[in-house]
């Protein structure tokens, strides 16, 4: 079995393969970001991975916490949850816990034969390297209870527009299947001179019938090589994840804000459990996935690695706006960084619920006009021409 390591050198980050032997003899680089199985496309691995839904993970954690703030021991705890628990996949899953917590074993590497929330590996990655295991629960229990809500909020912000989106495409192949073909035959029979919104509307109708599966044939290969070269060639990677974060405008802001949210989020909870400013900041960045964003972030680490201050730090970055620079400046000068932390945690929580919301509330009178514009085209298409065959007929 191989793994991928990630790792940062000469301020670069890189990658290189080692084997499970090597990982657990610790024969790993300096600087190590993350470790991921190397799994092909269609391995057998990946595709039999078992699932285990937010909910049910967020849930075991939290009667876990409750167990240790009842002093039970870890061990026990353990125990108890999985001669509890009805589910097969999560009783395994405590299991594996439960058997490697103490060994040698990165159980980072174990958990991952799972499909679970990416940010519980990555506690697990955490874990490994602090060893703190109850203050690691109640941190894992609280920042999954906040990511839940998240993602039950964005769920719930885009469910009303995705209805509006199914209406809309299921109104086109209702025009171009039903409706369209209809009137083209009566069209014809008349031999009548079509206006331009007319012939544009049949055209669209032959590429429905005639090309639609070619075109989507041509769009999954081109995105499954699109993907093939983002997971090849690394520079590809890492401009894909700046155009996301920073080239998108209203998106890239809503996709940095929930970024920046989870990791002062982490940070905070780590702050809260006896962690020092420097170690909440590093253990942190397991949580960010995007290229451009780690990079930066570990820029940082290492501009603070080296003794320059905080809020110095972060504006090399050019990560963070004025607001944010000004509290860790704040936090800086006062010795009061766990409470500023918290405060930036919650901006970053507030901007983030408030594009959600305006992108929930912008999509609605957008697909209002796309549809508007639909239909005064079929009435230029459609309608118009039979009020010519209607003059005709009374002639």
């Amino acid at each position: 079995m191989e793994f991928e390591v990630t790792y940062q050198e000469n301020s670069k980050i890189k990658k290189s393969m080692f084997t499970k032997e090597q990982i657990d003899s610790n024969k790993l680089p300096d600087n190590v970001i993350k470790i991921e199985k190397k799994v092909k496309l269609l391995n057998k691995e990946l595709t039999s991975r078992k699932k285990i839904s937010d909910k049910k993970l967020k849930q075991l954690f939290y009667e876990l916490n409750v167990m240790l703030d009842s002093n039970i021991l870890l061990d026990e705890a353990l125990r108890i949850l999985h001669n509890a628990q009805k589910d097969k996949i999560v009783k395994e899953f405590i299991n594996t816990i439960r058997t490697n917590l103490y060994s040698s074993t990165d159980i980072s590497l174990l958990v991952k034969e799972y499909k679970l929330n990416s940010m519980v590996i990555s506690f697990f990655s955490i874990l490994k390297n602090s060893g703190n295991t109850t203050s690691f629960i109640k941190i894992i229990s609280s920042i999954l209870d906040e990511n839940y809500l998240i993602k039950k909020e964005f769920k719930k912000a885009l469910f009303y527009p995705m209805i509006l989106v199914i209406t809309f495409i299921s109104a086109l192949i209702g025009i171009f299947k039903i409706v369209v073909p209809k009137f083209e035959i009566m069209f014809i029979q008349y031999k009548m001179e079509l206006s331009f919104a007319t012939k544009m509307l049949f055209s669209a109708k032959n590429i429905y019938e005639n090309y639609l599966g070619l075109i989507l044939l041509f769009v999954f290969f081109s995105f499954i090589f699109l993907i093939s070269l983002y997971k090849k060639y690394e520079k590809i990677k890492f401009f894909l994840n700046y155009i996301v974060a920073k080239k998108l405008y209203f998106f890239s802001g809503l996709y940095t804000d929930k970024i920046f949210y989870e990791y002062f989020l982490c940070m905070e909870s780590l702050l809260n459990n006896g962690y020092k400013f420097h170690d909440s900041f590093t253990n942190s960045k397991v949580l960010i996935k995007n290229y451009f964003v780690l990079d930066r972030i570990t820029q940082i680490e290492n501009l603070l690695k080296s003794g320059k201050s905080i809020e110095y730090s972060l504006e090399q970055s050019k990560l963070f706006d004025e607001l944010t620079l000004s509290l860790i400046k704040t936090g800086e000068i006062s010795n009061s960084l766990q409470i500023t932390v918290g405060e930036i945690k919650n901006i970053y929580k507030r901007k983030f619920n408030d594009k959600l919301k305006f992108l929930s509330m912008a999509i609605e009178p957008i697909f209002f006009i796309i549809i508007m514009l639909l239909i005064i085209w079929i009435i230029l298409a459609i309608f118009v021409p039979l009020w010519s065959i209607g003059d005709v007929l009374k002639i």
